[in-house]
């Protein structure tokens, strides 16, 4: 995803939903942090997420 501070691309995150954005064909998208199994409570659009690394994710407690 991409911090909404910074504008940099940090990983550790993955896909907990999407939905449908008020625009044609537009999805936002809803967030877990991996290493609490956190979901984040803001929405992010399209161009805010990319794919990234396929590594298995590791265990939540």
């Amino acid at each position: 995803m991409r911090n909404r501070f910074d504008g940099n691309w940090v990983q550790g995150f993955e896909v907990a939903d999407v939905e449908d954005g008020d625009g044609d064909d537009e999805r936002l998208f809803r967030l877990r942090r991996r290493s609490d199994g956190a979901v984040l409570p803001e929405l992010f659009r399209e161009t805010e997420v990319r794919e990234g690394d396929r590594r298995t994710p590791r265990s939540l407690p």
